[in-house]
């Protein structure tokens, strides 16, 4: 699943490196009235899980990676 097969992404997880050199793994997902992130180092040693119902607009692509930022660059 961490072996990307194209522009970052593997089999269901994505990854990237944030601003401070950390590399993250994780799956986010939107559809009518729900929005899910969950956010990984490989090693497990910091991880997030972000769960919003009753949203009435997807959250902008900006604001799950400044969340991301703000758990693993603190």
């Amino acid at each position: 699943m961490t072996t990307p097969v194209g522009a970052g992404y593997g089999l269901g997880l994505s990854t990237s490196t944030v601003s401070c050199g950390v590399r993250v793994w994780g799956h986010s997902g939107d559809v009518p009235g729900f929005h899910t992130l969950v956010a990984s180092t490989r090693d497990g040693g910091t991880r997030m899980v972000l769960s919003l119902t009753a949203a009435t607009r997807p959250l902008p692509r900006q604001g799950y990676r400044d969340l991301v930022e703000g758990v693993f660059c603190p």
